[in-house]
């Protein structure tokens, strides 16, 4: 019950102990944070208390609500009101007016190493004295709440934090953003209903072979269709290739010699395949496997004569554990609005299909395919990378309102794609492109080249070692889509992770750090001088700039350096057309090379900063390990300090320096590269409308004198402050 300003005194003493007697009794966890949420709300005479907890995307979402039940936003993004401001400064906040709707409002943030993962807010509609020693002991008790969050959220096996939205709700990785809402649509892969064994095996032969026809026929007729997208003409060509693995179609043979039927045969081998695809260590190659399950079951409709997907009507979600491309396709594709898989990556090919057609698609999601039945309805919001099933009006109005937040931004890109790279007080960004297949770049946006041209991935996607006709034509269809703008060609950065399925590969106890990249190339000197020389053809009268992956020494520069010249000299030898010009460089991504910068700069055209793994090799974190994953910032003033040295350095060598990593696809990160120097930006075609729109509003030296000075502080991460000034400069920063 609500009280005036209170008139029997708070006293902490007996707070602490009606909190010790509660964390003394057996009780479930739910209920137990429901009453420690209700002791706060009777001591401190504030009849309402709500819990909310940190999303991806920097979204807080609100968990719990204990006491007079209020109307308050759902969703909070961090730097917004008095929740999201807490969240951004990660300080106790007490507002107090005699003529706000709450009079006395307490918010405290949930902080577990460093990091805050949820905010507490106490509300009164009248005024309460709360003493700072009464604040303090709130903040003890919001210290025992982040331990009590923390272990509920590492309990695999408890059930979420009830929500006062309403709805179940459901987490995974976010592959292709956006917000979608419709039914439950299950995806059902073909299953074997056919007679195992057969008597006649030619008869079960003629009718596999006939299966592949038809399936090479359908194939063939969506590759020649002009209509057909370059997306879509990449995935059947993969398919072309399956199909004529001469050696998996003769395991089928053998095996239906055995006496098993075609479906039966098509099975077998198709699992051994698939496990051993599944087993392959580099994401890529691993994730072809949904291709090649997809095109068994393409064959086994053909072979059990069924058709194809039942027509659909309304707004469906797609729900399935993994899809393949050419499954996606074979809906109509008006009616899918969005897609969960409880498998998937960024390297699926589904992906691909998915953001071509503006497909919201969240992979990830833990049994997905149980707990989503056919006709539920949800919701998906794939900024925040979850799933609502039920929604409440409440949880559907706040997602509705926040897609069309994000629709707003996107036409503000795509206004902007075409504009100077230009900040406000006049400076100049070259902003370019990641890429790494050829063919994939006639829709992509207006941009001044591409930074990262990673050739290891046209090896990744081929059966075997292609050849220096291949590599050639490859290298030369992306000078042409390019047109004339510079192309920064990457030599082969493989081992590690990336195995290629035809190279034998050697067990390491810690490959990111072992035989990889240059190391590799170097030892198999035939691989880079094979690649070396299709590059130079590839650029006959054209400039050439190419660079040498995770170079550790400059020794092993020079060495690559010298194998080009070697290649170069010889065509010149042979009279065939070379380059007009080539220009060489590096990738920094090595702290080792940071103490070399004298010796390194004089030697090389231009630097490229791959601050993925030169964050992950400077705060020896495995940037893969969930464990750590955000116990270290690119933001934080060390790793700042490095990126200014490296670009400050490359600038008195009067050398070209880029940076090509993860941080120049984010607008903050991208903003603060600027403010620290980079003047040319690599990234991926997604974010670029987004960082073109932050630097047209930034006037970039203001904030670099504002940089400057957070450069000196003490905390582990900067990203809160130079958020907060941005913000308040009005630097148009999106969907942060």
């Amino acid at each position: 019950m609500e009280s005036g300003p209170n008139t029997k005194p708070i006293v902490v003493a007996d707070l602490m102990s009606d909190l010790r007697a509660v964390m003394s009794k057996e009780m479930t966890s739910v209920r137990r944070l429901n009453a420690i949420l209700t002791i706060l709300c009777e001591k401190l005479y504030m009849p309402t208390a709500v819990l909310y907890v940190m999303r991806p995307a920097d979204v807080l979402e609100q968990s719990v609500m204990v006491g007079k039940s209020i109307k308050l936003p759902v969703f909070v993004r961090v730097g917004e009101g008095a929740v999201g401001s807490v969240a951004l400064e990660k300080k106790t906040r007490l507002d107090t007016a005699k003529n706000a709707q709450y009079k006395s409002v307490l918010t405290l943030p949930l902080i577990r190493g460093n990091q805050v993962i949820g905010v507490l807010t106490l509300l009164s509609r009248k005024m309460v004295r709360l003493p700072p020693e009464i604040v303090e002991a709130v903040e003890n008790v919001c210290m025992v709440l982040s331990e009590f969050l923390t272990d509920l959220n590492a309990d695999k096996s408890s059930q979420a934090l009830p929500n006062i939205s309403g709805p179940e709700t459901l987490e995974g990785t976010t592959l292709v953003g956006g917000f979608a809402f419709g039914e439950v649509l299950p995806h059902r892969r073909m299953e074997l209903s056919a007679p195992i064994l057969a008597t006649h095996p030619a008869r079960e032969q003629k009718r596999l072979a006939l299966a592949f026809v038809r399936v090479q026929q359908v194939i063939e007729r969506r590759l020649k269709r002009p209509t057909t997208p370059k997306e879509e003409k990449e995935i059947f060509e993969t398919y072309h290739l399956f199909l004529n693995d001469t050696e998996w179609r003769a395991k089928i043979d053998s095996a239906i010699m055995s006496g098993l039927s075609a479906e039966a045969a098509l099975q077998k081998t198709a699992e051994d395949a698939l496990d051993k695809m599944r087993s392959i260590s580099d994401p890529y190659l691993k994730e072809r496997a949904h291709d090649f399950q997809d095109l068994t079951a393409r064959l086994m409709r053909v072979l059990m004569k069924k058709g194809k997907n039942k027509k659909i009507v309304g707004s469906k979600i797609l729900v399935a554990d993994s899809l393949g491309a050419a499954e996606l396709l074979d809906y109509d594709l008006k009616h899918i609005k969005g897609i969960i898989l409880e498998d998937g990556s960024q390297t699926t090919h589904v992906v691909i299909v998915a953001r071509a057609y503006r497909i919201p698609l969240l992979g990830g999601v833990k049994d997905a395919t149980r707990r989503l039945l056919e006709g539920d309805p949800v919701a998906l919001d794939c900024s925040a990378g979850r799933v609502y099933l039920h929604p409440s009006d409440d949880t559907a109005d706040a997602l509705k309102v926040r897609q069309n937040v994000m629709r707003k931004w996107q036409q503000l890109y795509a206004r902007n794609l075409d504009k100077a790279n230009v900040s406000k007080d006049g400076v100049a960004v070259n902003l370019m492109l990641n890429l790494g297949l050829p063919g994939n770049q006639d829709k992509l946006p207006p941009s001044d080249g591409v930074g990262l041209y990673r050739t290891e991935l046209l090896f990744m996607t081929t059966k075997s070692l292609p050849d220096i006709h291949t590599q050639t034509e490859a290298y030369r269809r992306v000078l042409v889509q390019s047109k004339g703008k510079p192309v920064y060609f990457r030599t082969l950065d493989i081992g590690s992770d990336k195995v290629l399925p035809y190279f034998e590969n050697h067990r390491e106890e810690n490959p990111a750090m072992g035989w990889r990249s240059i190391r590799m190339v170097l030892d198999r000197r035939a691989l880079l001088r094979t690649q070396l020389r299709a590059l130079i053809k590839a650029h006959a009268g054209k400039t050439m700039y190419i660079m040498f992956p995770m170079v550790t020494d400059v020794f092993e520069f020079l060495e690559a350096k010298r194998t080009l010249l070697l290649e170069l000299k010889a065509m010149t030898a042979r009279r065939e057309k070379a380059p007009v010009d080539v220009k060489v460089g590096t990738m920094l991504e090595v702290p080792s090379l940071l103490f070399q910068l004298d010796r390194l700069l004089p030697l090389v055209d231009f630097v490229s900063i791959g601050t993925n793994d030169l964050a992950q090799f400077t705060f020896a974190a495995d940037r893969g390990n969930a464990l750590i994953a955000n116990r270290y910032d690119v933001l934080s003033p060390v790793f700042l300090r490095i990126l200014r040295h490296i670009i400050q350095t490359c600038a008195e060598y009067n050398v070209p320096c880029s940076v090509c990593g993860e941080m120049a696809s984010r607008p903050l990160d991208a903003l603060t590269l600027i403010g620290l120097g980079a003047r040319r930006l690599s990234m991926s075609p997604e974010a670029l409308g987004s960082v073109k729109t932050a630097l047209r509003s930034l006037s970039v030296q203001p904030f670099v004198a504002y940089l400057e000075s957070q450069l000196n502080s003490t905390q582990p991460s900067v990203r809160s402050a130079l958020f907060s000034y941005l913000r308040d400069h009005q630097v148009l920063l999106g969907e942060v």
